[in-house]
């Protein structure tokens, strides 16, 4: 009689300790990488008046609608790139809402076209997650202003660093070539925000230190020559900073002088609740890949690592030292760059052949990302429900600007009201163009007492109330009235 031979049951977790070993297609990371960034696409037409009708963005817009040319503001000559599809559709009489979907869709279709380019041209997998976890780790507010150039900048940034992280048979070169292709592809970064090149300075630090590029000083020695000829050409040949950037750099230098008493100003109280409260996951996983790094005997990546956050995280600190109160737009854009290192040491750590468990990480890091950034809109649809509440509540036929005061200003729910006459102004054309609406909140020490008594006024920024010329209004605007502003009182009115 034959023995039967016993097939040997393996314990659940040896099975599931061989399944999360083994490596995924790069298919997997690809389409991942699609997802992610169709979600982005979709949140641009879903919340299109959050990122639309708010501060930087319903500033870019408006003067695009009035002027009917580029609006280019510190010289950040990029976006003519990202306005020329608007001003066509403008010109072609497209309602303000199909104006501002498109708006809304182009600016985010940029960083998508790159992750084509990145995983599809240059083959480069881990450059496409690497910038799929840009766009998405650390931004959260600044997501509803797309307008904004340290949003455009993380598209050149990760074209570059896509092309280094291609695959050594992608187009082989040395590291003089490689070096030179890479300043081209991230050349566009000079007409975006000063404050990008310090995130691609550290983003290829991290490379360099953690790959195997370190052991050729080509290059460091190649891009420091490169970057010094440039950074003088700047200075001799061009305009040099913008008035904006040179305040912000004075403002700098002046909290640079007192830093040891950084962890005692506001700005410091709000980088921890930031990491408390958008950020506790990524920066969890973030702790526990660079321990296992370390383990690994890869401290030089860990330093970088720990560096380029330590260097993006001070100088957004440092440039909003100033404020005082919960007004996370501008800060979160800067704070939205520390997922440039982060980004570097993930796909570093992972490796070429991404374990499954690296890849169940990364859709971990995906989700959560996505969620946080969605969930922020709140604040700004609640923000335009009180400023449409104001302006319903004390219009009337005869009276349609409205011209309140600052001390009925609610900072903590909305924050800065510098593009407040454009915003209110948009809000109500968006919802109802055959009335139009407006109020503006009169400064401290800013009388505005001609604008209730002469027509011909429209207030839209905050430090510029200007006289439009009511004849060149476009059409979107065409029944805003000439009247002067009607005074009114909502203090309390919160």
């Amino acid at each position: 009689m034959r023995d039967k031979k016993t097939k040997q049951i393996r314990p659940f977790w040896e099975i599931a300790g061989s399944w999360i070993q083994k490596s995924v297609s790069d298919y997997w990371l690809i389409g991942l990488g699609h997802l992610g960034f169709f979600c982005l696409l979709i949140g641009s037409q879903v919340y299109v008046r959050e990122r639309m009708l708010h501060f930087d963005s319903v500033n870019y817009l408006f003067n695009l609608i009035w002027s009917g040319s580029f609006y280019i503001e510190h010289n950040r000559l990029i976006n003519i790139l990202t306005q020329w599809p608007v001003l066509q559709a403008i010109q072609a009489g497209w309602s303000l809402e199909q104006v501002a979907r498109l708006y809304s869709l182009w600016l985010a279709i940029g960083g998508y076209a790159v992750f084509v380019v990145v995983t599809h041209v240059f083959k480069s997998t881990r450059g496409g997650i690497l910038l799929l976890l840009m766009f998405i780790l650390t931004i959260r507010y600044k997501y509803y202003a797309p307008v904004s150039e340290l949003m455009q900048s993380l598209a050149f940034i990760g074209l570059a660093m896509g092309w280094l992280l291609r695959p050594a048979n992608r187009w082989p070169m040395g590291a003089i070539g490689n070096v030179c292709i890479f300043f081209l592809l991230s050349a566009p970064l000079v007409i975006t925000h000063p404050f990008a090149l310090l995130s691609l300075g550290v983003a290829y630090g991290i490379w360099w230190f953690g790959t195997s590029a370190g052991k050729d000083k080509v290059y460091i020695l190649l891009p420091l020559a490169l970057f010094g000829v440039g950074l003088l050409f700047w200075f001799l040949y061009t305009r040099g900073f913008s008035d904006y950037e040179s305040d912000r750099l004075q403002t700098l230098w002046v909290y640079i002088q007192q830093m040891e008493r950084l962890p005692e100003l506001y700005i410091w109280n709000r980088f921890i609740w930031f990491l408390k409260a958008h950020y506790p996951l990524t920066i969890a996983i973030y702790g526990i890949v660079l321990f296992l790094l370390l383990r690994q005997r890869r401290a030089s990546l860990v330093i970088m690592g720990l560096i380029g956050f330590a260097l993006i995280a001070l100088l957004a600190m440092l440039t909003h030292a100033y404020l005082d109160a919960p007004i996370y737009l501008m800060f979160d854009g800067y704070l939205g760059h520390l997922g440039v290192p982060m980004g570097m040491v993930f796909v570093l750590a992972f490796g070429q052949n991404v374990k499954r468990y690296s890849f169940l990480l990364l859709v971990v890091l995906v989700g959560f990302s996505l969620h946080r950034i969605s969930s922020v809109h709140t604040f700004f649809a609640k923000r335009e429900a009180i400023l449409t509440g104001i302006m319903d509540a004390h219009s009337d036929s005869e009276h349609t600007k409205l011209l309140a005061h600052m001390d009925a200003w609610d900072w903590k729910r909305l924050w800065y009201p510098w593009a407040i006459g454009m915003e209110t102004l948009m809000m109500s054309t968006w919802g109802n163009p055959e009335v139009p609406k407006t109020v503006y909140f009169e400064e401290y020490g800013q009388p505005l007492e001609y604008v209730v008594t002469e027509s011909g006024y429209f207030l839209g920024m905050h430090m510029r109330p200007k006289r439009f010329l009511y004849e060149e209004r476009p059409v979107y605007f065409a029944r805003l009235s000439d009247a002067p502003y009607h005074r009114i009182w909502i203090k309390d009115a919160y």
